[in-house]
Parts: C-alpha cells; sequence; structure tokens
C-alpha cells in the first residue's frame, strides 16, 4: 500500500499509486464477471447495479456517525478494507453467531444494532448470547473480514476514506459457489456462480500442468 498522508496533501494523487496488497491479490471475481450472459448484465443494469468487476474496488466517504447497518457480503466473498483518512469502529460476529442475531434472510441487515445489544436484549434475548469482536482502524490500517462473517462499520471521526474490495479465492470457493449457485439465488446470480465456478476450474488446470 502507499505511504498514508492526510486527506489534503493525498487527494489527488493516492489512487494514482496504490495497489491491492499482495496477500488478497488472487481473486476469481474479476474473470468471473467478464464471463457471464448478457441477459446477467441486464438484469444488473435493470437493478442498479453493477458487476462485481465494476463495483470493487470501492471508495468510501463519510461524516462521523455515519454508518452500515450489521451484514454479510456478497456471495460470502471476502473483504478487505485500508482506511485512508479518520477512524472506523467495526463490530464482527463469526458465522455462527447469525441465529443470535435474528437474521431475516429476506432483509439486507440484521434487525440488532451491534453497538447496543444489550439494550435490545428484552425484545430479542438471544442477542445476550452473541459473542462478537471490536475493532477500530485508523489511517494505514488494513481490516480482513472472512467470508459469511456479520459486521457492521461506523465512521467516528471525519472525513473518513477508506477504499475496499470484495473477493473470492481458494479459501472460499467453494462456500462462494454454494451461495450464489443456491436455488433462491435470482438467475444473475446463478449465472455468476457458473462463470466463477469455470474460472476456478481453468485457473486449477492451468497450476496443474
Amino acid at each position: 500500500c502507499p505511504a498514508v498522508q492526510t486527506a489534503e496533501k493525498s487527494a489527488s494523487s493516492w489512487h494514482e499509486h496504490w495497489k491491492v496488497p499482495v496477500y488478497f491479490e488472487r481473486n476469481f471475481f474479476q474473470n468471473a464477471s467478464l464471463m457471464v450472459s448478457a441477459p446477467t448484465t441486464k438484469q444488473w443494469a435493470q437493478e442498479g447495479r453493477a458487476s462485481p468487476r465494476e463495483s470493487w474496488p470501492s471508495l468510501f466517504i463519510g461524516n462521523t456517525g455515519t454508518r452500515t447497518g450489521l451484514h454479510v457480503d456478497y456471495g460470502s466473498s471476502h473483504f478487505w478494507m485500508l482506511t485512508i483518512e479518520g477512524q472506523k469502529d467495526w463490530a464482527i460476529f463469526p458465522a455462527q453467531m447469525s441465529p443470535f442475531l435474528y437474521k431475516d434472510w429476506a432483509q439486507p441487515h440484521f434487525p440488532v444494532n451491534p453497538w447496543a445489544l444489550e439494550k435490545g436484549v428484552q425484545r430479542r434475548p438471544l442477542s445476550a448470547a452473541a459473542r462478537g469482536f471490536r475493532a477500530t482502524t485508523k489511517p494505514g490500517d488494513v481490516i480482513f473480514v472472512p467470508g459469511g462473517t456479520v459486521h457492521a462499520v461506523r465512521n467516528t471521526r471525519s472525513p473518513t476514506i477508506g477504499i475496499s474490495m470484495n473477493y473470492v479465492d481458494d479459501t472460499n470457493l467453494d462456500a462462494a459457489l454454494s451461495d450464489l449457485l443456491a436455488l433462491h439465488r435470482s438467475a444473475a446470480d446463478r449465472d455468476l456462480g457458473k462463470a466463477l465456478q469455470e474460472v476456478a476450474e481453468a485457473t486449477a488446470a492451468r497450476h496443474s500442468k
């Protein structure tokens, strides 16, 4: 990663020098996005979604107090974020904690507030058993969130700037395929899953020679 400077000094130039950290370079999502069918590309456009190749890396800019809901990232993908400016607080729960967080799979976010679990125990008593982790990232820090992990983030110092990327490699490929190829998934998601499988198989074949 590039040396992290202040937002004023780096705003016009940091993006010209950064590169994906070597630990996260292997990413089947990128090539799989190029192999999906025309109907899938059309469906994503109609839904206002970009392909994984167009979505990531992503730039996040926020003020103090902005936050995400508690969620799991798309397609059981791994996730990393570099904090460039400001400060972020993270609430992270292993996947096996999902039942205690009252996940409604028809909704994008879990209904509990990870920053005040104790206040919601009377309404959702199972949340008292949820066990997770807290982390804070500052300029120059990179956080890695494994696929399937339940997490939320809030910005605690303005301006907060971060760059992130979701990815699938050998370590979460099986989980990603199981997720994207599931019967409840949309045709576009299943199409991406099939493309992902083809990319992984082609990569394995090249490495076996």
